[in-house]
């Protein structure tokens, strides 16, 4: 059921994004569902960097888009583990 749901919702972020591709906060939250729910990161990216480029400089230093941007990229520089050693 939630998985139906999941993607209702994605649908709904596509349909809002073909009707108004200017609404910064469809962005935002679509990257959310991407990033949280469908696990993928590198799209997420893309749709928060969308959101921040509609926002300009409206949006504060501590909005919740650079969290999830930061942990992504954190993410994406971990060392890799070789058997025991990092």
């Amino acid at each position: 059921m939630q998985l139906k749901l999941i993607d209702k919702a994605e649908k709904l972020y596509k349909e809002a994004i073909s009707i108004d591709p200017d609404c910064a906060e469809v962005y935002f939250n679509y990257g959310i569902l991407l990033a949280d729910y469908r696990g993928d990161k590198s799209q997420a990216i893309n749709y928060f960097n969308k959101f921040l480029e509609l926002k300009g400089t409206d949006v504060p230093k501590d909005h919740r888009v650079y969290k999830y941007i930061n942990e992504i990229k954190a993410e994406r520089i971990k060392p890799k583990k070789v058997g025991n050693r990092i």
